[in-house]
């Protein structure tokens, strides 16, 4: 009797999306059933088909349904982003918030909104992408320079960065505090209050990231080769690190600006992604996508928690992740294969 042939590869990465995206459509439900108290899923359904009283309609489209979306299309752009600098670094601990993406939007936000010019989401949205972009731009050019590549370099090149950026930051929001009254939310990771509107913006920009991975994921992989194998190959090395450190910006900032700087999610996402990729043997934009609905499920569910972690009080996102993240980069860096 011959035994059963292997899955496709084809076969293997719709599996894959059709677990992935199922525990993402349970986390979404999830994220719209729970708060200050549970809400059955049928309340939830008739909210949604308007035959709900006014109070149900209210917390189900005025506040759950603006954070839950919020929450996902934020992960969405902290995994891709962690994915892709990963690949590009071939450094396994890369994540926005480790290598400056994060505090390179928010300084730039920061002096946005200090000045005025950032008043509304779409002007917040073109600062955070700005400064996402000069602060990735920076530690890939600074620590990808010279021939060894080194993941302690770059970690501490971005940690050097953040730091600095960091206390740019909080001396903005000193010298002018008036400014930052509603920012201390934004700064902890909270996904409350965030408009229907600026979800539908942020979406748009991490489709738009997604899209730009899709076109450089395949020479972007070729890179891990080494740089004379890798243009051997026909890899274009300037035009692909460029539409990478792009992309990684435009979803590292959509993240920052709807949910604030969330460090962690992308981090554990990535990994997750590229252990499940290694055992199903998935092609590079698969991990990437892969990675960034896992962003999108663990960003969620650490809103889920901080709903209920101080009942009748809240946690925001962030903190929760941060509780989170910490003790998981600590495990894969002690994982990893090499760190030099």
């Amino acid at each position: 009797m011959n035994s059963p042939k292997r899955l496709s590869r084809r076969h293997r990465t719709l599996i894959a999306f059709l677990a992935t995206g199922t525990i993402l459509a349970l986390a979404l439900v999830l994220g719209i059933c729970i708060g200050g108290q549970f809400t059955p899923p049928e309340t939830v359904l008739a909210a949604l088909q308007g035959q709900s009283d006014r109070s149900a309609l209210a917390i189900i489209w005025e506040i759950r349904i603006p954070r839950t979306l919020a929450a996902a299309v934020a992960g969405l752009g902290l995994g891709l982003a962690a994915s892709l600098l990963q690949t590009l670094t071939r450094n396994p601990v890369a994540d926005a918030g480790l290598l400056g993406s994060n505090a390179g939007a928010t300084v730039v936000v920061a002096v946005g909104m200090a000045t005025g010019a950032a008043g509304g989401f779409i002007a917040q949205s073109a600062f955070a992408f700005l400064g996402a972009l000069i602060a990735t731009a920076f530690v890939c050019a600074v620590g990808l320079s010279g021939r060894v590549h080194s993941v302690t370099r770059l970690v501490l090149l971005g940690v050097a960065l953040s730091a600095v950026l960091i206390g740019m930051t909080n001396g903005i929001m000193l010298a002018v505090p008036q400014a930052f009254e509603g920012m201390r939310h934004w700064l902890a990771g909270s996904t409350v209050g965030v408009p229907l509107s600026a979800t539908t913006i942020g979406a748009i920009t991490v489709l738009s990231a997604l899209l730009l991975a899709a076109l450089v994921s395949r020479s972007l992989e070729l890179t891990r080769l080494g740089e004379d194998s890798a243009r051997a190959l026909g890899a274009r090395l300037g035009l692909t690190r460029t539409g990478t450190v792009v992309s990684v910006a435009l979803a590292s900032s959509a993240a920052t600006a709807l949910v604030g700087p969330v460090a962690f999610v992308g981090l554990i996402a990535a990994h997750a992604a590229a252990r499940l990729s290694e055992l199903a043997g998935l092609d590079a934009y698969a991990r990437h996508s892969l990675s960034a609905i896992g962003g999108a499920i663990l960003l969620l569910c650490a809103d889920i928690i901080g709903r209920v972690a101080l009942w009748p009080g809240e946690l925001p996102a962030g903190i929760v992740i941060a509780v989170i993240g910490a003790p998981a980069l600590l495990w894969i860096v002690r994982k990893a294969r090499s760190l030099t």
